[in-house]
């Protein structure tokens, strides 16, 4: 089974509820009564469409070094993020500057140090900082514009986030819920609720880190008899 939300999702185990909205609809046709948890099922997706994707689903900030080591690099010169989520360049040596644009070509969507004129070619000093906040996903080239010419490029890929469910599995009273989130440069963590009444609302958030390919596994041990609620995400 395999199902694909952006932002969060909410599932219930026992009868299984998977939604992208805080509302547990009943199913279509009710489930057999047995003495243990009820059969684990999958309901309609209660998401209005067009999804929605959160503002700053995350709000991880990932460093990039300039010039280290009095290198003409970034470093590193590739970066994988989500929507949301901010890049920060710190000068390791001065004499750089970050334009954005296919390499030696600005398009001013961005640059440092604070996203103005940036078709100079001003640069910023040793211990210098800029930070960008990337909202929409793409992929975004940029360069030093005093050394592109020598290979001084870089690239941020800002990816959709998502969290999918793969797998659940029972161990009485145990669910292990299995799935795949985005992966990104530095391991992305969601975030897990759970609740057994969905009018008490959703409790003891855990963090859950995903592998390094953005696979993730979390088993609730204090699960009791009846229904549970869980709650999966961003950050």
């Amino acid at each position: 089974m395999h199902r694909r939300y952006k932002g969060c999702l909410t599932i219930a185990l026992g009868v299984f509820w998977i939604s992208s909205l805080l509302r547990a609809i009943p199913p279509e046709q009710s489930a057999p009564v047995n003495s243990g948890r009820g059969p684990i099922q999958f309901l309609r997706n209660t998401t209005p469409s067009p999804l929605v994707e959160p503002a700053s689903p995350t709000a991880t900030t990932i460093d990039v070094n300039v010039g280290p080591n009095f290198v003409s690099i970034f470093s590193p010169n590739q970066v994988n993020i989500v929507a949301g989520d901010t890049v920060r360049w710190i000068w390791k040596a001065s004499g750089h500057n970050v334009r954005s644009g296919s390499p030696c070509s600005v398009d001013s969507q961005y640059c440092s140090p604070s996203d103005m004129d940036c078709t100079s070619f001003a640069t910023s000093s040793q211990n210098s900082t800029y930070n960008h906040t990337f909202t929409h996903p793409g992929t975004y080239s940029y360069f030093c514009s005093i050394h592109c010419g020598s290979g001084m490029t870089g690239t941020v890929n800002v990816l959709t986030p998502f969290i999918k469910v793969s797998s659940v599995s029972q161990s009485s009273p145990s669910f292990t819920i299995n799935g795949q989130t985005t992966a990104t440069t530095i391991a992305t963590t969601i975030t897990v609720k759970s609740t057994s009444d969905l009018a008490s609302g959703f409790q003891s958030p855990i963090p859950v880190t995903a592998n390094a390919s953005g696979g993730f596994s979390y088993t609730d041990t204090m699960a009791t008899a009846g229904p549970r609620f869980y709650r999966l995400s961003y950050p």
